[in-house]
């Protein structure tokens, strides 16, 4: 009977992308905050909140040895949410961070694309 680790497939040898995919997804969430936030009418707690959450967005690509893949995701992500909120909002302020960001998102992933991810 196998164990519960090799029935998800746990592999040891890969805690690292465990790591960088937990990271991610918290850098990732911490940085839809942050925008959502800031992008707001300005009050004091969507102010703490945007300037919080952008902390741990941050702090997330920060820890990781994969600092450039965990801010390609952040980048990729703000620009995915500012396109949905151009689409369905129809908002003017939504194109202001859709182009750059998307700009910004394109360029990294050009410069940076192709580095070795560390497992280490």
């Amino acid at each position: 009977m196998n164990s519960l680790a090799d029935i998800f497939g746990f592999d040891r040898q890969k805690l690292w992308w465990y790591r960088d995919i937990a990271l991610g997804t918290v850098a990732a969430i911490a940085s839809l905050w942050a925008v959502s936030a800031l992008a707001a009418e300005q009050s004091g707690y969507d102010l703490k909140l945007g300037i919080g959450s952008a902390i741990v967005a941050l702090s997330c690509c920060v820890i990781s040895p994969n600092r450039l893949m965990l801010f390609g995701v952040v980048l990729g992500v703000i620009a995915i949410q500012a396109w949905f909120a151009v689409l369905f909002s129809h908002d003017s302020r939504s194109w202001w961070i859709a182009i750059p960001a998307t700009g910004m998102a394109v360029a990294f992933f050009t410069m940076f694309g192709q580095r070795p991810i560390r497992n280490r």
